[in-house]
């Protein structure tokens, strides 16, 4: 599974917890089968994050035809613009 968080320059800086909505994919009789309501996880995101960063959580990625979770969910990290402060490397 693959999503995408935005953050702010302010979470860059400190580190962040986010809350993600995952939609469950559920395997039934070798075929796959979305079911409701989407299951939340909660990553941390370390200080630092770059945008454009893939950041892999393992374990939380689609269930297999025992309904086990197997797989690792993969999380596309965004930075959004400040308008006060630019980040060049490390440095604001």
């Amino acid at each position: 599974i693959q999503t995408t968080v935005e953050v702010t320059l302010e979470d860059v800086l400190k580190g962040c917890s986010q809350t993600i909505a995952i939609p469950e994919t559920v395997m039934q009789n070798g075929k796959r089968r979305e079911t409701v309501p989407a299951r939340e996880v909660s990553v941390n995101l370390p200080p630092g994050v770059e945008d454009g960063q893939r950041l892999r959580v393992p374990g939380e990625g689609t269930r297999n035809s025992t309904n086990t979770r197997v797989g690792s969910l993969f999380i596309n990290v965004i930075v959004a613009e400040d308008r006060n402060f630019k980040r060049v490397g490390n440095d604001l």
